[in-house]
């Protein structure tokens, strides 16, 4: 008797296994999967350099100012005996340019880049022209010098003209360093303010 109670027990409880497991709910496909560390990561942006501008070809450069040639020794006193002052800073042509032809004014109007300038001491003075030149301004410039009754002035560091002495325009200087065009009333001033030049904006006559 004992033995078949136990058999019974044993198919009871073998039963009620059976029914618990086909009772118990699958795993949702919903089901939030546990986040991995790298998840809850927050990631940080790659800083972009910024890049360096370089300069633009088409840049435009400056000339010194009328102030800004009166350092020398030559315009402080060895030209005329006295210092030198600005009379007239322009970008217009001044009558005194009328003496270098149409020629020489046709091409200062047409540069983007001029300056005009007038100095002063007491009742005596002295002038200066400055331009800058494309390839083919400069050429046709020179050529025009060439054709003229100007002629090669020796020994400068510059392609340089002048007017014969005996002539009325004597002592006119018109030198052509890099891409700057220079004009003086004086041969002396013309090579000084030339020099200044160069110091000063070594960009141009390169």
């Amino acid at each position: 008797m004992r033995g078949r109670t136990w058999a019974g027990s044993t198919v009871l409880v073998g039963m009620l296994a059976v029914m618990l497991t086909a009772c118990a709910p699958e795993p949702s496909e919903d089901a939030n999967p546990t986040p991995t560390p790298s998840e809850f990561a927050t990631s940080t942006p790659t800083p972009t350099p910024t890049p360096t501008p370089e300069p633009s070809e088409d840049e435009e450069v400056s000339l010194p100012t009328c102030d800004e040639y009166l350092g020398s020794p030559l315009m402080q006193g060895e030209l005329i005996g006295a210092p030198l002052q600005v009379s007239k800073d322009s970008d217009e042509v001044l009558p005194w340019m009328d003496r270098l032809g149409p020629a020489a004014l046709t091409t200062f109007d047409a540069a983007e880049t001029r300056r005009a300038c007038d100095w002063v001491a007491g009742q005596n003075g002295a002038s200066g022209m400055f331009a800058v030149l494309d390839d083919d301004q400069r050429d046709t410039m020179i050529r025009a010098l060439e054709e003229s009754d100007y002629v090669v002035s020796e020994g400068d560091d510059a392609t340089s003209f002048v007017y014969p002495a005996d002539s009325s325009r004597a002592q006119i200087w018109q030198g052509f360093i890099g891409d700057a065009w220079v004009v003086a009333t004086d041969a002396s001033l013309g090579r000084d303010l030339a020099a200044t030049l160069t110091e000063l904006r070594p960009e141009l006559v390169d």
